[in-house]
C-alpha cells in the first residue's frame, strides 16, 4: 500500500501520553527561547550598515515585534517546565520500579514511635519545684 494513500486517507489519531511527547516539547522549548531571544534584541530591525532605520520599522512597529518576542520567551518557559515536569515523572516511575517501597515495610509492622528529639518543641516535661521535694506542695 502507498503512503500517498494515508495522506488522504489518515489512521485514526489516537492520544499521545506525556513520555511521547517529550521530545516535542523539549524542541518546543527551544525553539520559543531562541525566536523569542531573536525578536527582543534589535537584529530584527538592523540594515546592512548596521543601523536602525526608523523609516523602515517605526517605533511602534519595533515595540510589537519586542512584544511577541515577550510572549515567546514566556511559552518557551512554560513548555520547559512541561519538559521538567514531564522528565521527573519519569524518573520517579523508574526508581520506584527499582527500588521496592521502604515506606511499606515500616508500616507493616505497626507505626513507628515517635522520636521527640527530631521535633522543634518536645513535649514539656513538669519539673517539681523545690517545695514539692521536700512534701510541702501547696
Amino acid at each position: 500500500m502507498s503512503n500517498i494513500i494515508n495522506v488522504f486517507n489518515p489512521p485514526p489519531s489516537r492520544s499521545l501520553g506525556d513520555e511521547e511527547c517529550l521530545g516535542c516539547t523539549a524542541v518546543q522549548s527551544v525553539v520559543c527561547l531562541g525566536g523569542g531571544g531573536y525578536f527582543l534584541s534589535s537584529l530584527p530591525f538592523k540594515g546592512k550598515n548596521g543601523t536602525v532605520d526608523l523609516r523602515k520599522h517605526p517605533i511602534w512597529f519595533q515595540r510589537g515585534v519586542r512584544g511577541v518576542g515577550i510572549g515567546l520567551v514566556a511559552l518557551g518557559m512554560y513548555r520547559l517546565g512541561e519538559v521538567v515536569q514531564i522528565y521527573s515523572k519519569r524518573r520517579r516511575k523508574e526508581e520506584a520500579a527499582l527500588q521496592p517501597s521502604v515506606r511499606n515495610k515500616t508500616r507493616a509492622y505497626g507505626t513507628k514511635p515517635r522520636d521527640w528529639s527530631m521535633q522543634r518543641n518536645p513535649p514539656t516535661q513538669h519539673i517539681p519545684t523545690s517545695l514539692e521535694r521536700e512534701g510541702n506542695a501547696l
